[in-house]
């Protein structure tokens, strides 16, 4: 894996360099301070990676309109300034041409952040909120960022629960007012009517519970029971009625079967003669009749239909009694199981010992 910290620098005639300096990094060491009085070059080493690195002149970027024109050492041209900077195998470099710094390679060069004094006087000056914002840069403050958010979040959410819970009490005290007034005022206040009330021991209470929601219970079987039957004795009721009808579509048409079987009779008896016969006539071969051909099939279709309809209301009206017997089964199954809800209903009040119920019973 290549080393990602620097190794060398060459400076030549650059601001403090006014000779030829080569600087040598340890890059297995994790912090490189470079120290020394005003003027020996401190800011000279920083300006340079600054413009290697971001293509700017560093501390004289805020100082001078002309910025370029001091890079390079006193009596010396700009053509003449040279940075050379060195990562492992990795070399970048820095010259200066007319007012423009020239990096070579352009394409990629090396990530260096430099933070000044300026920037941390603003950074000290700035509101909390841009100072984040300022830090971006240098330090990744996106978990810090993060953790406010939640934090604010947090905070509305407690209010939020403090202020549900301060509704919450005031409608109990409410509640606990009302209560306290309906029981006549007892006590002198309604905080002391509760507490007094809070002591009392509820086994009694959560028994009297239980044996109520017992009755609820049973009650509501008997209910459902109930709807049970009676919804299956409706469904009786209607196949009743459904095959009286059935049946009084029966007798009416038997009525008219009855009135129309001399005419089949006498229709299909013609038919098997003339078919049986051969005919192809338009007289009949036994009683020397005009008839043709058309008249005889319309005849024939016509008691057929006849017959085809009475068979269909007989076949309706087998399945009317099979659905009176089907629904007469199911209501004699709702009647049971509705007998055996208030069968249970009963022993359950039987065996009440609640005040309420007993009396019932008295």
């Amino acid at each position: 894996m290549k080393s990602l910290r620097i190794t060398e620098l060459h400076l030549t005639y650059f601001r403090g360099a006014t000779n030829k300096a080569v600087i040598k990094f340890d890059s297995q060491k994790p912090l490189v301070v470079v120290f020394g009085e005003n003027g020996t070059g401190k800011s000279t080493i920083v300006d340079a990676l600054d413009l290697i690195a971001n293509g700017k002149v560093g501390s004289l970027e805020d100082r001078s309109s002309a910025k370029m024109s001091h890079a390079p050492a006193i009596g010396r041209k700009a053509t003449e300034v040279n940075i050379t900077l060195m990562r492992g195998t990795q070399k970048w470099i820095g010259t200066i041409k007319g007012t423009k710094p020239q990096i070579a390679p352009a394409d990629v060069r090396p990530a260096i952040s430099i933070l000044r004094r300026s920037q941390l006087l603003q950074l000290v000056e700035a509101v909390p909120t841009k100072r984040y914002e300022a830090l971006q840069g240098f330090i990744d403050v996106s978990g810090i960022e993060n953790s406010e958010f939640e934090l604010d979040r947090a905070v509305k959410s407690s209010k939020q629960e403090i202020a549900s819970a301060i509704a919450n009490r005031l409608k109990a005290e409410e509640q606990l007012a009302e209560l306290w007034a309906s029981n006549g005022k007892p006590d002198n206040t309604w905080m002391e009517w509760a507490k007094t009330k809070s002591e009392i021991d509820t086994t009694e209470l959560v028994e009297q519970i239980s044996e109520f929601n017992s009755l609820i219970a049973t009650c509501e079987s008997y209910t459902s029971s109930f709807k049970s039957y009676d919804t299956a004795i409706t469904a009786v009721t209607d196949a009743k009625i459904a095959l009286a009808d059935l049946v009084k579509e029966r007798g009416d048409a038997l009525v008219l079967w009855t009135e129309r079987t001399p005419k089949i009779i006498e229709t299909l008896t013609a038919a098997e003669s003339l078919i049986n016969a051969g005919w192809d006539q338009e007289s009949c071969p036994i009683c020397q009749q005009q008839i043709a051909p058309e008249v005889l099939k319309l005849r024939v279709s016509d008691a057929l239909d006849a017959m085809k309809s009475l068979k269909d209301i007989f076949d309706r009206e087998a399945k009317g009694v099979k659905a009176v017997e089907l629904a007469e089964h199911a209501a004699a199954g709702r009647k049971s199981a509705l007998l055996e809800a208030i069968r249970g209903m009963l022993g359950v009040f039987k065996a009440s010992t609640l005040d309420s119920v007993t009396k019932l019973g008295a």
